[in-house]
């Protein structure tokens, strides 16, 4: 593992208040955040013939190797750390979860409504329009992840309402 690398592992680890458990395979360096309110674990890639790979549980985000983009990593995940952002993804009604997250500014999370709801859905790219219109009648919910799990709620159609569970 290279000094950039332990120096980022170093430095997130600090900013979400917990430990990496490190694996190193074929040059590749893959560290692993156990969340320590129970909720999803985080994990950083370093590959050294790629971007560094940043996955808050689904979806990778990736930063170059260059001292601006670990800087950004760098707040983003203290952003996600502190409640300032959240992840967001939905649950069909047979509580199948989906196979990607999007990561939205915690403000914009609360929503007054089902079309509010819709248009981040949409906005952010986890959801087409017809596809939120058939996962909230049919039952589903898009889901509202933060780092300390207590804060966690999701998003359901009750009749024409919306109801934050």
């Amino acid at each position: 593992m290279n000094i950039k690398t332990e120096l980022l592992i170093h430095s997130l680890s600090e900013i979400l208040k917990t430990k990496a458990e490190t694996e190193e395979k074929n040059k590749t360096v893959t560290a692993t955040f156990t969340n320590p309110s129970g909720g999803a674990s985080l994990r950083c890639i370093d590959d050294p013939q790629a971007d560094f790979s940043l996955i808050y549980n689904k979806t990778p985000h990736y930063y170059p190797q260059d001292t601006f983009s670990l800087k950004r990593m760098q707040n983003d995940v203290s952003a996600y750390a502190t409640g300032a952002t959240a992840r967001i993804d939905f649950t069909d009604n047979n509580g199948t979860e989906s196979r990607s997250d999007r990561i939205v500014k915690t403000a914009e999370a609360e929503v007054p409504d089902l079309s509010s709801l819709r248009e981040l859905c949409v906005r952010v790219g986890l959801l087409r329009s017809y596809e939120f219109e058939n996962l909230m009648a049919g039952g589903g919910t898009v889901n509202v992840h933060f780092w300390n799990s207590a804060k966690d709620f999701r998003y359901r159609q009750i009749g024409d309402d919306l109801k934050k569970m």
